[in-house]
This record gives C-alpha cells, sequence and structure tokens, in this order.
C-alpha cells in the first residue's frame, strides 16, 4: 500500500510542476493581452475590446481554478502554500473591476488592470516560480 501513495505521491508531484510551468507561460501571456486591453479601454471602447476583455476573464477564471487545485495538491503532499498567497488578494480586485464594469467606469477599469492585476499576476507569477523550484528540489 505504501509504494502505491509514494508513486501517486510522485504523480501528483510531476502533474503539479508541468502544471506551474504551463501556467507561468499562460500568465505572461494574459498580462500582455491585459495591458492592451488597458491600453485600448482609455482610447476607445469598442465590441473587440469588451470581447476581449471578456476572453481574457475566462483565461483568469481558469488561472483562479487552476490555483485552487494547485492549492489541494499541495495539502495532500503537506507542502507549504506560502508561495500562493499573492493569489489571496485577487477577489477584491476583480469585485473593484465588476463594480468599474457595471458602472461604465472605463478609465477606472483601465488603472486597476494596470496597477491591480497586472502586478498580482507577476507576483502570483514569481511564486509560483519559487515554489516550482522549490518542488523540483524534493
Amino acid at each position: 500500500m505504501a509504494i502505491i501513495d509514494v508513486k501517486k505521491k510522485e504523480e501528483l508531484l510531476t502533474a503539479i510542476t508541468d502544471g506551474i510551468i504551463s501556467t507561468c507561460e499562460s500568465i505572461g501571456q494574459i498580462s500582455g493581452r491585459l495591458m492592451d486591453c488597458a491600453n485600448f479601454l482609455r482610447i476607445e471602447q469598442n465590441e473587440k475590446v469588451f470581447n476581449d476583455i471578456s476572453v481574457l476573464m475566462d483565461n483568469l477564471s481558469d488561472l483562479m481554478d487552476f490555483v485552487r487545485e494547485l492549492r489541494d495538491g499541495l495539502k495532500q503532499l503537506e507542502i507549504s502554500q506560502e508561495s500562493l498567497s499573492s493569489w489571496n488578494k485577487s477577489v477584491d480586485i476583480f469585485k473593484e473591476m465588476l463594480s468599474a464594469f457595471e458602472g461604465k467606469d472605463w478609465i477606472t477599469l483601465a488603472d486597476l488592470i494596470e496597477y491591480e492585476l497586472n502586478p498580482l499576476l507577476l507576483e502570483g507569477k514569481n511564486g509560483l516560480s519559487e515554489l516550482n523550484e522549490r518542488l523540483v528540489e524534493k
């Protein structure tokens, strides 16, 4: 029975490290596209910008789902989740963004994307990278 547990833990660890690498790459892409959207929001609010924002919000939702699943995996492996603490701020930022969107306050939305969300993504990416380095050392 212990051999199966060890094998499952190794498989989980591999899945986590692979997921982190893929997610870090995605965060870089999402970050760049978010900055483009923020800049376009300040200039004009057309259908393309709102479609792009909608796609990016779906990407962010998938990202947050990954972080949630990652927390569960780390818990099973009894590994500290401290590197993921920056993601805790995301809910408040998303609420502010929703409020700005509903109020059609495009400048505030653009500012939240550029000055709150984008730095959060980069901080989260750094935390994931640090975590991955620790996991690879195991």
